[in-house]
């Protein structure tokens, strides 16, 4: 994995000032390295695709890196949190600055233990994210209650095209609800478990 002081070398190794993608996937960063990388993107002003799937990051971590990232990578397009530790109390903490990020058309938040009042802090979001086309939501807890929330938001995002919910999770009446809805054209959603 990467402790801090990995991610201070890599840093202090590439030209971040240019940098527009970073892939840290699988790589075991917890919490020091999420409080050592959150620091060091506070120098990757031109970062336009960040992921950081399956690195054990928490909630702590995450918002740390959102908020750093949201004074200084005004640019960023594409966020991937896929499994990591973000879970209902991290969803509702880190959706409101992430709303603020005005390029973002990507976000992966699927398998990160996210529930129902998680999923409804999201859904309670979903609409101030003007640009966003595609929400990766797998792997997730959604039940009756945030599916409700989610398909009234959804209703609202005409930007979204992509929307992935599927999940083994997913509550019988969740997918009726969402079998149940139409949709722009545009809009694609998968709930196929």
């Amino acid at each position: 994995g990467l402790r801090a002081r990995d991610v201070e070398i890599i840093f202090s190794a590439i030209p971040t000032q240019n940098l527009r993608s970073l892939e840290l996937n699988h790589n075991t960063i917890g919490e020091q390295g999420g409080e050592a990388l959150g620091k060091a993107l506070k120098n990757c002003g031109s970062l336009e695709s960040l992921g950081l799937r399956h690195c054990k990051i928490g909630s702590k971590e995450i918002l740390n890196l959102v908020v750093a990232m949201g004074h200084h990578c005004l640019g960023l397009r594409r966020l991937d949190l896929y499994d990591n530790d973000l879970g209902d109390e991290g969803a509702d903490k880190v959706m409101e600055p992430l709303a603020s990020y005005r390029k973002l058309v990507s976000l992966d938040i699927g398998d990160n233990g996210i529930g129902e009042s998680g999923v409804c802090k999201i859904a309670s979001l979903l609409p101030r994210f003007s640009g966003l086309d595609t929400l990766i939501l797998s792997h997730n807890i959604i039940n009756q209650a945030s599916a409700r929330f989610l398909t009234d938001a959804l209703d609202q995002c005409s930007s979204l095209k992509y929307v992935d919910l599927s999940s083994p999770s997913l509550s019988r009446e969740a997918h009726e609800l969402f079998s149940g809805r139409t949709y722009t054209p545009e809009f694609y959603y998968d709930i196929y478990q």
